[in-house]
């Protein structure tokens, strides 16, 4: 006889047991640090809302890649039950593994006399007025709105595929969420597709980025679901109805080299006078005019385009460099210079270029430059 269970009452020592469960969660398969083992960690909740990790492994991730869907309803018989491996979800005190011994079978829509589960309504997310709250680099959930899509971009030394969102809640406070390798191109292709309709999200297991103020990024094991079937989802989808001229403002927003560029709203702005008194992790904005204070500022040094020997001279040209030996073209790279803005002064970092270049984009689009050099 089947002996059901909730997912609580399932150890390692429970015998014949069935759980009806259904799918809230499928991230991309992975593969192990060594390369050795591919496998895919799902998440499964049950009538009660609580919530398991299930685990698959090579062929058996193919095998069920069809039958298993997001939000089905499934009966789940005697998968191995085990304390979760270091690379999981914890959400649980142990995790299942589904493989061939494994007995799944979807409880259909038709299903009079054994329902499938209704919508799930667990979520623990994050509202943007606290995201600035969050430490770096620890992950959270968030349900947003997707505004803005930029294009795919290829960032850093080794050239890593990214593509930036902007994403907002009811606050209205506009975020870049920075979406990386299989996201770029999977979820950010659905949300270049989807814009105009302003789609909603739960982002799960994302993180604070740790460079350029409040900027969010996905994680190797992020999940990002597109309006999922939760009431949230719901009551956030009735907000976009009555606010979609608001929210057309920022889907129309253009992109400088790829980067989202946010556009303040007239409360947005901070005075001048205010600044040492903003969050030093939080992104803001400021109006006034620009000038720069010192008249004779260099812009930008040359360097030698293969060993990057610095040389004094001003004009770009081809020199046979005396420290590598070879013929090389002088290139420029930027360096620190100074901006008044009503008397305040802002440094300009050159070690982050594109970070610089956005800045003043930002600022030379909403504000005025002093004729004054």
């Amino acid at each position: 006889m089947e002996h059901r269970l909730t997912i609580d009452r399932i150890t390692p020592q429970t015998k014949e047991w069935t759980s009806k469960v259904q799918l809230i969660e499928t991230p991309r398969p992975r593969k192990s640090k060594d390369g050795k083992t591919r496998f895919q960690i799902a998440v499964v909740r049950d009538e009660r809302e609580e919530q398991v990790v299930v685990v698959l492994y090579g062929e058996d991730i193919e095998k069920y890649a069809d039958k298993l869907t997001p939000f089905s309803t499934y009966l789940i018989s005697t998968a191995k039950v085990r304390v979760p491996l270091p690379y999981g979800v914890p959400i649980n005190r142990f995790e299942w593994v589904i493989d061939k011994f494994t007995v799944v079978e979807e409880v259909k829509d038709d299903n009079i006399q054994d329902p499938p589960l209704l919508p799930p309504t667990r979520l623990n997310t994050i509202p943007f007025a606290y995201l600035h709250e969050q430490q770096q680099n620890t992950e959270f959930d968030i349900i947003a709105v997707v505004v803005n899509c930029g294009s795919i971009k290829y960032v850093g030394a080794n050239n890593n595929k990214c593509r930036e969102v902007v994403v907002m809640d009811t606050n209205v406070r506009p975020t870049i969420l920075t979406m990386w390798e299989d996201f770029a191109d999977t979820d950010g292709s659905i949300f270049t597709a989807q814009v105009a309709e302003f789609p909603i999200i739960v982002a799960k297991r994302i993180t604070r980025a740790s460079y350029g103020g409040l900027l969010l990024s996905t994680r190797y094991n992020s999940v990002i679901l597109i309006n999922p079937p939760y009431p949230q989802v719901g009551r956030l989808l009735n907000w976009v109805k009555d606010n979609r001229p608001r929210l057309m403002r920022y889907s129309q927003q253009t992109t400088v080299d790829s980067s989202l560029v946010l556009a303040a709203e007239q409360n947005d702005i901070v005075p001048i006078v205010s600044i040492q008194s903003q969050p030093h992790i939080q992104l803001f904005y400021v109006e006034g005019k620009l000038s720069f204070p010192i008249a004779d500022q260099d812009f930008y040094e040359l360097l030698c385009s293969h060993c990057g020997q610095q040389y004094r001279t001003h004009s770009p040209k081809i020199i046979h460099c005396a420290s590598c030996k070879q013929r090389a073209m002088l290139t420029p790279r930027t360096i620190h210079y100074l901006l008044n803005m009503f008397e305040n002064v802002f440094l300009i970092n050159s070690s982050r270029y594109n970070c610089e270049k956005y800045f003043l984009e930002l600022l030379i689009h909403d504000c005025s430059l002093c004729p004054t050099l």
